[in-house]
């Protein structure tokens, strides 16, 4: 599952997004293994070559990547890739503490990552991180143009594509501290979109005048 903690109509909109664009999800499995591909020219077992076969490598730097799956029943994968990106994750692991019979100050979810409520704040601590909260929804960007929104006060509704993009924006205009911070960030955003604009009309000149 992508975005565990996403709201639902936000992830479903997620999963559209990333099909319609060919993107394909391994999911249940954790990287273990990053590899140049260079430095595994010579195993057998990755690359499946003989000792005296004569393979071409490519001037351009390729990664294998070693996937173990997180549940039972999925076989491990080997994968190659030109470019690895990580992410940080919704929760930070913490290291086992040593010795192992001495309790966390925190308490800990089974996977070792610190409890929290939906203030951010460590579970059973007082509320010095934010004083309250008001959940509004949830916003998710998907693209140059593209976004979800699941407003928490309507329940169902989830706002997706230049709709969701629109709404968005607006909802994180209203949502800034001061009038001149909404000024300074609008004309940002109107002349971005101008550069864009012109950009994407003088590539649309050239295929034009390049196809005739």
């Amino acid at each position: 599952m992508i975005c565990p903690n996403a709201q639902p109509g936000n992830r479903e909109v997620a999963l559209k997004v990333l099909s319609s664009r060919k993107v394909e999800l391994l999911l249940g499995y954790f990287v273990c293994c990053i590899q140049r591909l260079s430095e595994l020219e010579s195993s057998d077992t990755l690359t499946g070559a003989d000792e005296n076969s004569t393979e071409v490598v490519p001037d351009f730097e390729k990664y294998i990547l070693e996937l173990q799956p997180a549940e039972r029943g999925m076989q491990s994968k080997i994968v190659e890739a030109d470019l690895v990106l990580w992410t940080a994750g919704t929760k930070p692991p913490l290291p086992q503490l040593e010795p192992s019979d001495v309790p966390f100050a925190i308490p800990l979810n089974a996977r070792g990552q610190a409890e929290t409520d939906e203030t951010t704040s460590c579970q059973g601590s007082p509320p010095d991180i934010c004083p309250w909260f008001q959940n509004l929804g949830e916003m998710m960007t998907l693209g140059r143009n593209d976004a979800a929104i699941s407003p928490s006060f309507i329940d169902g509704l989830t706002l997706e594509g230049s709709v969701g993009h629109t709404a968005r924006k607006i909802a994180y205009l209203i949502r800034l501290p001061t009038d001149e911070h909404r000024l300074k960030v609008g004309i940002s955003w109107l002349t971005k979109s101008a550069i864009d604009s012109v950009s994407s009309l003088q590539s649309t000149l050239y295929k034009v005048v390049s196809g005739s």
